[in-house]
């Protein structure tokens, strides 16, 4: 069975969260049993296909538009990629530096 790694317990509990996995892990295998949701997806979403003007965001390059991709696909895509982007603008000002192993 999966356990949570002892150094994060006392995060976790700090968070005031439930260090129980056997209730997370009920949640994914139920949800693990349902078909995702499906629309078309633009496919290569990240921070320079979205222009903002005037309070509006739109859309470009729609060269990988897909019919059939899981509903959750081009917003995970940009989070992530904003996600990313966001750490490696602090490495370029060496406001953050990485570990070496």
């Amino acid at each position: 069975m999966i356990a949570l790694p002892p150094e994060r317990i006392p995060l976790v509990k700090n968070l005031r969260a439930d260090i129980a996995i056997d209730p997370l892990k009920a949640i994914f295998d139920k949800l693990g049993q349902t078909e995702p949701l499906v629309a078309p997806a633009h496919g290569d979403m990240h921070a320079t296909n979205v222009l903002v003007r005037h309070g509006d965001a739109i859309l470009i390059d729609f060269e990988k538009l897909e019919p059939h991709f899981p509903l959750t696909y081009d917003p995970a895509s940009l989070e992530g990629g904003l996600f990313v982007e966001g750490f490696i603008e602090d490495l370029k000002k060496k406001s953050l530096r990485p570990r070496s192993s």
